[in-house]
């Protein structure tokens, strides 16, 4: 069956066109794990500095962090409206 979850901030691809990530998605990785500690450092999370830590934490082992892995994670949300509900969700944060 259909299974697995979409992650708005996956940055794999989809090579063979089946829908679903080539590289496993991890929930937490290294860099996430510094942005909690040096929470100033949300500021450079699109720079390519960071993007390059992302995609070097995730092809050295030893960088690795425990974290939740998804192994072939969705390309595109099963509810294509999910933007919508997030931003709700932003607006009325007491509705959860």
């Amino acid at each position: 069956g259909e299974q697995g979850n979409h992650w708005s901030n996956y940055l794999g691809w989809d090579r063979n066109g089946d829908a679903r990530g080539d590289v496993p998605y991890e929930a937490n990785d290294m860099v996430d794990r510094l942005s909690w500690q040096h929470p100033m450092m949300k500021l450079l999370l699109a720079s390519p500095a960071v993007q390059a830590l992302r995609l070097v934490g995730q092809q050295f082992p030893v960088m690795r962090v425990p974290s939740v892995i998804e192994a072939r994670p969705r390309m595109q949300p099963v509810q294509p409206q999910w933007p919508a509900w997030r931003q709700k969700l932003k607006e009325h944060p007491d509705a959860r």
